[in-house]
């Protein structure tokens, strides 16, 4: 069997709505902002600065949505790795509980841009579950709990018979509920992101991979294989795709596979018991395992696979192995769709902002999170390319390094997965 696709293997790809017409580049053409990367951070950038009135292109390698946005799990999921006082150790007072506030509203802010332009992209908004597999695990989730309680979210704490009824599997231990969360089919909200951009006066270009950024008489051009496009500031939100056009920029995340699969829809009781919320949910295991359900009745699950993208069916037999476990009333459904994706860590698990030089701006690392964080960063980023005001980010600005070793990644990556299932098997 020949490699996977990823992108044309994606359920979302086979279930998503239509694209709209996207331009092709030929020659030269002006605007005010081109943003490299038609993922959820250009597209929401791009339509908050159409909105204020700029001359906006985005450019794609593919089209919208090709990158993680268009295959990732579908789940707006508020918040990072690290809580609310941990934030504030790392990065002090004011910074801290800045960062904290927009991670915490990102995922309202996400789902308010679907409901305000009415995108079609089958959103649920019933929250998201946090499954606990273990008594230690209970303890630092309802700590985190309990710190988000401090900061206004109803965040509720389930029993395992409510945790159970709620998952449709008696698998874990409790789940906590967070209200402010979501589900998605997130290529079609890719596509009608775009597909409103455009509408509102944008342009869009698909198969326009960047090959070139640089300064020409005190303006950007950007060069692609059919084109160039000058503007006077240039976005590049490549994430976990992320290439060399900006020197290091690459080396300064780690870009980690993420494999997932759907079953074929289950039967009209499975369909009614198995997370008869539509919430999203995500186990407390080091190595997480997230599951939804679809809006025709299809359950998906996901995980973190090999490095290496898959070669075969074989490659996604870890996550598939966790159905038999924690649905075991599915053993035996078949499968429908396999694939995979990239997405971005960094080395402090914090989304990470960047200006290399006066007008050029990079912005990626969402660590898993990037559904919500990458489509509400577009708002303040644009807001920011048009009166610099750096007091209006919810992130610092930071200079951009190549992680020390970074040939070395592969091997690090694999020892530390391997670590980490262990201790999830101890515990």
């Amino acid at each position: 069997m020949p490699g996977f696709a990823g992108f044309e293997d994606s359920l979302w790809t086979k279930t998503a709505i239509s694209a709209p017409e996207y331009r092709t580049l030929e020659g030269t053409a002006d605007y005010d902002v081109v943003i490299v990367g038609a993922g959820f951070t250009g597209l929401s950038t791009a339509l908050a600065m159409v909105e204020k009135g700029s001359r906006v292109a985005v450019i794609d390698s593919h089209e919208p949505g090709w990158g993680a946005s268009g295959r990732n799990g579908g789940q707006i999921i508020p918040g990072l790795k690290w809580d609310p006082h941990q934030l504030v150790e790392k990065l002090g007072e004011h910074q801290g509980r800045k960062v904290f506030e927009f991670a915490k509203s990102s995922s309202n802010k996400a789902i308010d841009i679907i409901k305000r332009h009415e995108l079609d992209c089958d959103l649920h908004d019933q929250g998201w579950l946090q499954a606990v597999h273990n008594a230690s695990a209970r303890e630092s989730a309802l700590k985190r709990a309990e710190q988000w309680r401090e900061h206004g979210v109803d965040v509720e704490e389930l029993s395992e018979a409510e945790a159970a009824r709620s998952i449709g599997s008696d698998f874990y231990k409790s789940a906590f509920l967070y209200p402010n969360a979501g589900t998605i089919q997130p290529l079609s909200f890719a596509r009608e992101l775009a597909r409103t951009i455009i509408e509102k006066g944008g342009h869009v270009y698909q198969n326009a991979p960047a090959k070139d950024i640089s300064k020409r008489q005190g303006r950007w051009q950007v060069t692609t294989n059919t084109g160039i496009l000058n503007a006077d500031k240039v976005v590049v939100a490549t994430n976990g795709y992320s290439d060399d056009l900006i020197p290091d920029l690459r080396k300064s995340i780690v870009d980690l596979t993420s494999f997932i699969v759907a079953t074929k829809p289950l039967s009209a009781e499975a369909q009614r018991t198995i997370f008869p919320g539509r919430q999203g949910c995500s186990d407390t295991r080091r190595v997480l395992t997230y599951m939804r359900m679809d809006d025709a009745g299809r359950l998906l699950l996901g995980g973190r696979g090999s490095y290496a993208d898959p070669a075969s069916a074989k490659s996604f037999r870890d996550v598939e192995h966790k159905l038999d476990r924690i649905f075991p009333q599915l053993k035996g459904t078949e499968w429908e769709s396999r694939w995979f994706g990239r997405f971005a860590v960094t080395p402090d698990f914090l989304p990470h902002l960047h200006e290399p030089e006066p007008g050029l701006i990079c912005m990626l690392g969402y660590s898993g999170r990037g559904v919500a964080m990458g489509t509400a960063i577009g708002q303040p980023l644009a807001q920011y390319l048009i009166d610099g005001n750096q007091e209006g980010l919810p992130l610092p600005i930071t200079t951009h390094k190549a992680i020390p070793f970074y040939s070395m990644r592969r091997l690090g990556i694999v020892a530390m997965t391997n670590w980490y299932r262990l201790l999830d098997l101890w515990g």
